[in-house]
This record gives structure tokens, sequence and C-alpha cells, in this order.
């Protein structure tokens, strides 16, 4: 990222931050929400806080900010404790998305091409997989929940270059550039477009309406990202990740 960057107060910082953290919960619980619906179990349970508390802390366990810092391992220990009141499945799923996770802080993290399938993986099994049904329906979902996230964390990535680069993280931007990203990013949203379809039998028009604008939506986040990448400055890298943040929303 070339330029001019304009640095944030600290106070700022936080309050993004916080925002960042409350449209990342609001994302999963509005995901894991719509296939509770669709597998016909539309009611909350405590995996719901779970699920909000887990990833409060895998997104935040690492800020340097003091309370994000330690509200994130203080949601962490209250996600361990309320994992042995879930039900068998989902703690199942819960173990399994943990384990991807894990395997990916401490193994995989600097493997260019894991990250975004992981982080893609961890979100399909958490907000869809934990209560979705056997049927065709329940597999074009999860493919379509996989490859709309995977999209989403190829967007994160291309926006976070100038911090990725200045760390020496390898990433599928940095390694393979930022075109080549733009058209992986592309396909896999033409892809959970296409699963859109196969499903469309399943949704009410608006809600099928309101997830192709969402597509749109992202593919035009892509667009920009891909053409701006090197002349952003901090602040437009941030807005960028918000409204990523925000996509997830769908």
């Amino acid at each position: 990222m070339a330029g001019q960057h304009h640095y944030q107060p600290a106070s700022q910082r936080h309050a993004l931050n916080l925002l960042r953290m409350a449209l990342i919960s609001a994302g999963v619980l509005r995901l894991s929400w719509h296939s509770r619906q669709q597998a016909g179990a539309a009611h909350w349970d405590i995996y719901a806080l779970w699920l909000v508390l887990s990833t409060i802390f895998a997104y935040h366990f690492t800020d340097k900010t003091y309370w994000t810092h330690r509200l994130a391992w203080l949601c962490g220990a209250t996600a361990f404790v309320l994992f042995f009141q879930l039900q068998g499945p989902q703690q199942i799923w819960a173990i399994a998305a943990g384990a991807c996770w894990l395997l990916y802080i401490f193994m995989l993290r600097q493997k260019t091409v894991f990250k975004p399938i992981l982080v893609a993986l961890v979100w399909t099994m958490s907000t869809h997989l934990a209560f979705s049904g056997t049927g065709d329906s329940a597999i074009w979902m999860g493919i379509q929940r996989f490859t709309y996230v995977l999209a989403l964390t190829l967007c994160y990535d291309m926006a976070d270059q100038h911090f990725d680069s200045h760390w020496n993280t390898s990433t599928i931007p940095l390694h393979y550039g930022t075109k080549k990203t733009a058209i992986l990013a592309y396909t896999a949203l033409l892809i959970s477009g296409f699963m859109l379809f196969l499903l469309s039998a399943h949704f009410i028009l608006m809600y099928f309406f309101i997830q192709i604008s969402l597509l749109v939506a992202s593919a035009r986040i892509v667009w920009f990202l891909a053409k701006n990448h090197k002349k952003q400055t901090e602040n437009q890298v941030f807005w960028s990740k918000i409204a990523i943040d925000a996509l997830m929303l769908g």
C-alpha cells in the first residue's frame, strides 16, 4: 500500500475495533439463525451465546488494546465453560471448528493458501453444519456459506496487504498478486450465487434478492480493493474491513 498513512488516535482505533467486534458477532448470529431456520430449529439456545463468545475470543485474543484484550480472554474463558453445556452434535462441530482454528494459529499461519480456506471452513462448521440436516439443500447451503465467506476472507487479505507485508505474513495476495486473488474471489462469489439459485425454492423472494444484492456488493468490494490496494490510507483500509464485516450480516 503506497502513499501516506494517517494513523488514528488510540481512542478511535479502540472504538472502531469494538464496532468490528459487534459486526462480526452479529454476523455469526445472523448466519447461524438462517441455518437454524432452514433446519426447522429456529430458536435460540446456549450455543448462540457460546458462538458469540468464542468468535470474540478467536478474533481478538491477540489484540494489544488493553480492554479489548481482556474482554477477549474473558469471553474465551466463559465459552470454555459453556462448551460443556452444549448438545452432543454441537460439541462435535465446535471441537472440529476449534481444531481447524488451532491448526491455523499454531501450524499454518505462514502457509499462503490455508488461511482463507480454514476461516471459511470454521465459519461454515460453526454457523451451518452444527445444526443442518443431511439433505441436498443442506449440502448446497454449506457450499454457498463456504464460498461466500471464502470470498470475503480473500477481500480482507487484499485490504490488509500493507500490514501483512510489514510482518512478513504470507497471504494469497502477496504471494500470487492482487489480480489473481480478485479472480479467485470473483469465482467464489459466482459459485455462491449458483448455489443460491439451486436453493431459491427454499427462500422467500425478498430474502433471495437480499442475498443476490450482498453478492453484488461483495463483488464491488473486490473490484475496489483490486483497483486501489496500492494507494489506500490506513483509514480507508479500516473502513474497507468494516464493510467486509458488515457483509457477513447477510
